[in-house]
């Protein structure tokens, strides 16, 4: 789970998810949310095409005893990423425990 870091940092109780923290407060705010909770490419440009504002929630883990294999993103989603800045203006939230590459930063 991204937003625990396992182990010592685990957290429990009333944990809000990034999507549901975002799409209570844009809703309280009067804000429509188009959402799109899936990797694939397709559904999440044709998210961000109904949208003024894209935010891409990406991530990636690690543990105690247990290394990142490389600093990327898991579920491929540079690629996600990518796609969706080229369809709308586009926020990326990244949840990490550490370093990540982002070869989509100056796009």
């Amino acid at each position: 789970d991204y937003y625990s870091g396992g182990g010592s940092g685990h957290l429990s109780g009333d944990v809000v998810s990034a999507a549901k923290g975002i799409k209570d407060e844009a809703q309280s705010l009067g804000i429509d949310v188009v959402t799109s909770f899936s990797n694939e490419v397709e559904a999440g440009v044709h998210a961000a095409k109904q949208a003024d504002v894209a935010i891409v929630v990406a991530g990636t883990t690690s543990g105690e005893s247990r290394d990142r294999v490389d600093l990327n993103l898991d579920d491929d989603a540079d690629k996600l990423i990518g796609a969706v800045q080229r369809a709308a203006t586009t926020i990326v939230l990244v949840q990490a425990p550490g370093a990540v590459v982002m070869p989509w930063r100056d796009s």
